[in-house]
């Protein structure tokens, strides 16, 4: 561990534990599309309509993604669905978020 820096002390004090080990169980389950859309929504997550609901962009989502179809872009929100790290809501470009996936505040800061 040569090149490594030496800290006198931690520098994780202050960090707390972002997801509790049935959300990185969950995580763990879902396949590599399902888990790309899902990072795709936390990293965009900030396009929020209210409290617990963001808005999803199905264009944008398929390019930054690089999905060829938009099959892949249903599949993955299905699972996403299934696994309870969203759900549906009644216009199909929102969802609700479930804030042990996804947490607005702390990606916002």
């Amino acid at each position: 561990m040569r090149y490594h820096k030496n800290h006198t002390t931690s520098p994780y004090k202050d960090s707390e534990l972002l997801l509790e080990i049935n959300a990185t169980k969950t995580l763990s389950e879902i396949s590599k599309t399902a888990f790309k859309l899902y990072l795709y929504i936390r990293d965009n997550s900030l396009r929020v309509k209210n409290e617990g609901v963001i808005l999803f962009d199905f264009t944008e989502a398929k390019e930054m993604c690089t999905f060829k179809q938009d099959k892949s872009i249903y599949n993955a929100l299905s699972e996403l669905i299934n696994k309870d790290i969203l759900a549906g809501r009644k216009e199909h470009d929102e969802f609700y978020y479930n804030p042990k996936f996804i947490n607005y505040k702390k990606e916002k800061s």
